[in-house]
């Protein structure tokens, strides 16, 4: 590709003493050659990003002068990045954001954007004057419009009210009803979903802190951060809205409930599962992003190693039986679930799906939501007829496996087993020709086989029809940005419980020292950790013979597989995770 001081001398744009000139200041700014040249007027910039544009097979953006983005949009770069940089979003269609730049040639500010965002990126190009319009018209208006609605909220802050009776008593329907008609309310739960998607949070977590206040914080990366503290008078409000949003009871506020919304930015649509739980202090509200085009459904891009993912596909590709993943909460239990039932869809089978509640929509998938764990409501001191009218008018997990046996399924996820009942359906359902995935909670692996048999659920039922197991945690990465090489004294390995044989073959240690870019918490994003199980003849003669936890893990590894903690040094050795993540999760 020709340079472009060559170009424009071609096209007699310049002539060589101009271009040695600009050359020669170049080397002593570091300037772009391109500004240089405009600067003492050699050329304009709309003759100029045109040439550029051909040079580098980039579309020329025409509409800069007009453009006008959703607040969304605005958020996904950083007002310093598109000031310094001279850079603007122009929209997103799926995962890919499509940018305009003055200088598209600079690939590091590209590749940063597309680190923040998590996007594809389409580059354009446009004058570097229309593109500083842009951004004062853009950012200012943003801004403005996010200052709106915080300013309220600070002042309130600020007058530190006491809470009066009138705060604590219930409002009436009519009073809540009013209280959401609030365009400030409105907007401010806007502005936290908005700052939750930019901070790449999962979770937002609404809490009366005491009596007089609010507190907001962020789940990033697994580990809670407060974000500010506001007036605990703003709870009622922005609870009533959320809860009209998620189809919940507004005047109920003594009993746990559940719900889900979405919310449409620009082409960007995000779905959002509401929890709200009574407290002492008040009402405790709990929203769980869940972002579909920032997760990839598929088994190859989980992280599972060739020998896994060869062995869970091959399982998944069974005429029948049963697969189940293990992990605690907030682990990726479900996403691996989601990959799993995209791995088994095809036009020519039935899968179906019981949830609670339905986190992403399948298409082709028939998903049925369950409105209650048979857990939550029956007791060991109910007998049968006092359970079955405790169940009356719930869909439980145990009823929906029921009636999907009469819709003749091919392929069942059931989203979690929570007591024996939903077990034995699920078992008995992958014994008589069905496909069945699901999730348990338990720690590691063999620990599955043992949870089974306490909820009830025959030694061997469990060998006859669970074809492979998998347990998994979620470990932060280490931030790119800041990463730097670490060394660690003996002390310091014995305090994190590490054995140093575990780590001698690793011939360098990293973490991240805290920027800018990672909140300068070290890290950014997560990464999995898996054990898979196949269930093994020998396996299988094993479960039938009530080996023990330890004889399971003993066999597992001898057959191949490798532990949480294994897989969480391979990633140490990688660079990827730090020591000190590997021995908190593992």
């Amino acid at each position: 590709m020709k340079k472009l001081g060559e170009i424009l001398i071609e096209k007699a744009i310049i002539d060589q003493k101009q271009l040695d000139e600009a050359l020669a200041e170049q080397k002593k700014s570091g300037e772009f050659l391109g500004a240089i040249l405009i600067s003492k007027g050699y050329i304009d910039e709309e003759k100029l990003a045109n040439i550029i544009s051909s040079q580098l097979g980039i579309p020329y953006f025409e509409g800069i002068k007009d453009l006008e983005i959703d607040d969304f949009l605005i958020k996904r770069i950083p007002e310093k990045i598109a000031a310094k940089e001279l850079v603007v979003p122009v929209e997103i269609l799926g995962n890919t954001l499509t940018i305009v730049m003055a200088n598209p040639m600079k690939r590091s500010v590209i590749d940063d954007i597309q680190m923040i965002t998590g996007n594809e990126i389409d580059v354009m190009i446009a004058p570097p004057s229309q593109i500083k319009a842009a951004i004062e018209r853009i950012y200012k208006k943003g801004n403005a419009d996010l200052e709106n609605v915080t300013q309220m909220f600070e002042e309130e802050v600020s007058l530190d009210v006491d809470v009066v009776d009138e705060e604590r008593r219930d409002p009436s329907s009519d009073e809540l009803l009013k209280m959401s008609e609030d365009k400030e309310h409105e907007n401010f739960i806007k502005l936290l979903i908005i700052n939750a998607l930019k901070s790449r949070a999962s979770d937002i977590h609404i809490e009366p802190f005491d009596e007089k206040l609010l507190r907001i914080r962020y789940r990033i990366d697994s580990i809670l951060y407060e974000q500010k503290k506001y007036p605990v008078s703003i709870l009622k409000p922005i609870s009533t809205i959320i809860k009209i949003k998620s189809k919940c009871k507004i005047d109920e506020t003594r009993k746990p409930q559940d719900g889900r919304f979405q919310y449409q930015f620009g082409a960007r649509k995000i779905d959002f599962r509401t929890s709200f739980v009574p407290t002492v202090m008040g009402e405790r509200v709990e929203i769980r992003i869940g972002d579909k085009e920032s997760v990839k459904l598929e088994l190859d891009s989980l992280g599972f190693n060739d020998r896994d993912v060869k062995i869970l596909k091959e399982s998944l590709n069974r005429p029948w039986g049963m697969i189940l993943v293990a992990g605690p909460t907030g682990s990726g239990k479900t996403t691996t679930l989601y990959s799993m039932v995209n791995e088994m869809y095809d036009e020519d089978s039935n899968v179906m799906t019981v949830e609670q509640p339905v986190e992403f929509e399948l298409q082709g998938v028939n998903q049925v939501n369950v409105s209650v764990d048979e857990e939550s409501i029956v007791t060991e001191r109910m007998n049968q007829k006092e359970k079955d009218k405790a169940l009356e008018g719930y869909m439980t997990f145990a009823k929906a496996l029921k009636a999907f046996l009469r819709q003749d399924p091919d392929k069942i996820m059931v989203g979690e087993i929570r007591d024996g009942v939903t077990a034995d359906i699920a078992i008995r359902a992958a014994l008589t020709g069905h496909m069945v995935v699901s999730s348990l909670h338990t720690n590691d692996a063999p620990s599955v086989i043992t949870r089974l048999m306490n909820i009830g659920v025959p030694n061997f039922l469990i060998s006859a029809a669970l074809i492979c197991v998998v347990a998994q945690k979620l470990i932060r990465k280490i931030c790119e940005k800041c990463k730097e090489e670490v060394r660690y004294t003996d002390e310091e390995l014995e305090k994190m419980h590490i054995d140093w044989e575990e780590v001698r073959d690793i011939p360098k240690f990293f973490r991240g020292k805290g920027c800018s870019f990672c909140a300068n918490t070290g890290y950014y994003k997560r990464t999995a950790v898996y054990e898979v199980m196949p269930l093994t003849e020998t396996m299988q003669n094993l479960i039938m013979n009530r080996g023990s936890v330890k004889a399971m893990r003993d066999l597992a590894l001898a057959e191949g597989m490798l532990t949480l903690r294994q897989q969480a040094i391979l990633k140490v050795k990688e660079g990827i995770v730090t020591l000190e993540e590997m021995a908190r999760n593992t």
